[in-house]
């Protein structure tokens, strides 16, 4: 059974400091590289994981570059294979029409070439592909709500020796994720992380966060209405699940010699005047409804966007 639960986001990005860079080795559109410093950053995980921690049992990552990077000497030291998981990928806000498609990384198969050194496990199946057209706030919220209901079951039924398990994410699915509640589970349900909408998760790079089980406690809340543009919109429910999951340590970075650098939040969100997303530029290619597939979840319990 799972016992405790580690997010963390990527290192500081190559194109951070060059606008230029906007690909890796892996040729995806916007798949920038770590930068140097990012790279360090990485190697400050792995030792502090692997020395001052519990060390997870299993690895999971987005398929973008950055993350892999980051991951990649934790799995070296621990010899672990990288479970590629395309629900905590990044989040990108819906495509100008005209532009193209938003990225989407290669598979474990084909992103295996480019990380000779570490072994990605080719037979886990992603439980969630987030659309190419994009999505709303909203959208991104129901994809980690599904994805953290169906992942934890799943992963405990796969792995059941498993006690720490380890994500590596992008800013808004280290919120997201750790935000997570889903609206159809039972009331002793045990697959929701934290459930506070507007709990302040910060997300500085390489940020360590720990969620830990409560021990089957089940708590309630009254309200979990918030100003964040990230909460929902319904209002206040009485005798709301929250989850079996309490927050012990939020963005750690006090392994990183230069302490929390670029933290995000979703008041970096960009709107139009009208209320509307700032939309993203696409990849400039044309495409068909082909390229878009598989979408959205691909396990039966996963929630779908309504």
């Amino acid at each position: 059974m799972i016992e405790a639960i580690y997010i963390c986001r990527h290192g500081y990005r190559a194109n951070w400091d060059d606008p230029s860079i906007t690909t890796s080795v892996t040729g995806t559109y916007q798949d920038p590289p770590l930068a140097k410093r990012g790279l360090e950053q990485a190697q400050h995980l792995a030792l502090h994981l692997t020395s001052d921690r519990r060390t997870p049992d299993l690895l999971f990552s987005s398929p973008f570059y950055r993350c892999l990077q980051t991951i990649e000497p934790l799995a070296g030291l621990t010899g672990l294979p990288v479970h590629v998981e395309a629900g905590i990928g990044e989040w990108y806000t819906p495509v100008r029409e005209g532009t193209g498609l938003l990225p989407r990384p290669g598979s474990a198969h084909i992103l295996q070439q480019h990380l000779p050194d570490i072994t990605l496990d080719a037979k886990w199946t992603s439980l969630h592909f987030p659309d190419r057209k994009g999505e709303t706030v909203e959208e991104l919220r129901v994809r980690c709500d599904g994805f953290v209901e169906t992942f934890i079951p799943l992963v405990e039924a796969t792995y059941p020796d498993a006690k720490v398990v380890l994500l590596m994410c992008h800013a808004a699915t280290v919120i997201g994720i750790g935000r997570a509640v889903s609206e159809g589970s039972k009331p002793d349900a045990d697959t929701q992380l934290v459930g506070d909408c507007a709990r302040d998760i910060r997300s500085p790079t390489v940020s360590l966060s720990e969620y830990r089980r409560r021990g089957g406690k089940t708590v309630r809340t009254a309200s979990w209405q918030q100003s964040d543009p990230y909460s929902r919109s319904e209002g206040p429910k009485v005798g709301r699940v929250i989850g079996q999951w309490e927050h012990v340590v939020n963005a750690d970075t006090s392994f990183l010699p230069n302490g929390a650098e670029v933290n995000w939040n979703f008041g970096h969100v960009l709107y139009e005047a009208d209320g509307s997303l700032v939309k993203q530029t696409g990849d400039g290619r044309t495409w068909t409804e082909d390229d878009i597939y598989p979408v959205g979840p691909t396990h039966p319990t996963v929630g779908t966007i309504k």
